[in-house]
């Protein structure tokens, strides 16, 4: 059992749980850290003549809405990333060892995707779409019937959150890296080591927010896979 899962039992136990909290309330309150950061670096209260009160509620909104808006779009690195390496046919599938030391390795999706296969379609595999999403459709049905979602749902909003952050970092990072490009050539007046500083913080984030995005939503798949698969 994970420490996710650990968790999860613990807080269900006291009547709790934490399976909606990451996907829903870990990006907001992300932004709001970053953006209440910046804030104060260049204080911007003073900045913008705004009164300190005011700055914190439009900090709130933006952090809200940039959150949305990374949600939303989160199906994107599904289906650009996800899916063509580890969907149906996906190139790290076979993969036994961590592709360059880092990324989540596939071959054991790929042999309980198999067991849910013959496990909810012994006859006919005709539902299965290109990336798989035709079983696990009914896997997560049969599971949600069966009160058994809870059981890998933590996991999946932990996916769901770094996921999330991941186009907001990259657009900041290149936004800032431009301000700094900017500052350098002396195009504009700013702070070029600061605003380089966090351009590099930001896309290294973003980077290494792949491998949880990547690793967690395996072991999602994994798990429910496994529930829905006696054989296993």
């Amino acid at each position: 059992m994970s420490a996710l899962d650990e968790i999860n039992k613990t807080l269900e136990g006291m009547g709790l749980s934490t399976s909606p909290f990451p996907g829903v309330m870990g990006p907001p309150l992300f932004w709001l850290i970053v953006l209440e950061g910046l804030a104060a670096t260049f204080s911007l209260s003073k900045l913008l003549s705004i009164p300190a009160p005011l700055l914190q509620t439009g900090l709130i909104v933006v952090s809200a809405l940039l959150a949305l808006v990374a949600y939303t779009t989160g199906a994107i690195w599904d289906a650009t990333i996800f899916d063509p390496l580890y969907g149906l046919n996906g190139k790290w599938l076979a993969k036994r060892k961590r592709p360059f030391a880092l990324f989540p390795v596939g071959s054991d999706l790929e042999r309980y995707r198999h067991l849910a296969v013959d496990a909810l379609f012994p006859t006919n595999t005709k539902r299965i779409s290109a990336n798989g999403g035709g079983v696990y459709r009914v896997a997560k049905e049969k599971l949600i019937e069966s009160g058994q979602w809870s059981q890998v749902s933590l996991v999946l909003s932990w996916s769901k959150a770094f996921r999330s952050l991941l186009l907001p970092l990259l657009l900041t990072g290149m936004i800032c890296l431009c301000f700094a490009i900017g500052s350098f050539l002396s195009i504009w007046a700013g702070s070029a080591p600061l605003l380089l500083l966090i351009a590099v913080g930001c896309l290294l984030f973003a980077l290494f927010s792949f491998i949880p995005y990547l690793e967690w939503r395996i072991e999602h798949l994994i798990k429910t896979y496994d529930l829905v698969s006696p054989s296993s």
